[in-house]
């Protein structure tokens, strides 16, 4: 039996599941069409005649991400304990920097005249985050209380995950909203 390219969307939208779901089936049925088309698989059949190569992917939709508002920001701020825990969250809000990258910061990264940090991102991509006056404000003063070394937090990704773990549990906001919040709220 041959398979055609209509056989293979239909078998996609007759899935049950979500766009992302169909989307995974897709990229499976992709890889091995492109297998079985290509002269690694042994059979003999040509690439021109691979079904897949006619079929659209799912559309996926993009999801957004969580956002905090200016009055949850000030929440989280006033609840925390110490200057290292407030220019944690103010960085973190300001800038929309991953945890493992404001984990990773070092003093020699962050840029005063320009208030940007230098970040390796995903992919050890070399990126520049920007930051605001209240993150400025309280990194500043931790500068003043501690001289960091090569991590200025003293702390890993699992010690500022405990601090925003425990944010949530003190505010009662979602532990999603603000270990993913990814804002660019300016704070003046």
């Amino acid at each position: 039996m041959h398979v055609r390219p209509k056989d293979l969307k239909s078998f996609l939208d007759g899935l049950s599941c979500t766009h992302a779901g169909k989307h995974g089936y897709f990229r499976a049925l992709r890889v091995f069409y492109n297998w079985l088309y290509s002269p690694k698989s042994g059979f003999g059949l040509k690439p021109e005649d691979n079904p897949i190569a006619w079929v659209e992917a799912p559309k996926v939709s993009i999801a957004i991400l969580p956002a905090l508002t200016r009055e949850e920001v000030h929440l989280l701020i006033d609840k925390v304990e110490g200057t290292r825990d407030r220019a944690i969250i103010a960085l973190f809000t300001e800038s929309g920097l991953r945890l493992s990258e404001l984990t990773n910061i070092k003093s020699q990264d962050i840029d005063w005249t320009s208030h940007t940090i230098r970040v390796n991102g995903k992919g050890n991509k070399e990126g520049y985050a920007p930051f605001g006056k209240l993150s400025e404000k309280f990194l500043k003063q931790w500068f003043a209380q501690r001289k960091p070394d090569d991590n200025i937090w003293g702390l890993n990704e699992w010690g500022i995950t405990s601090v925003l773990r425990r944010l949530a549990k003190d505010t009662g906001l979602p532990w999603y909203r603000i270990e993913k919040t990814y804002t660019k709220v300016r704070i003046e």
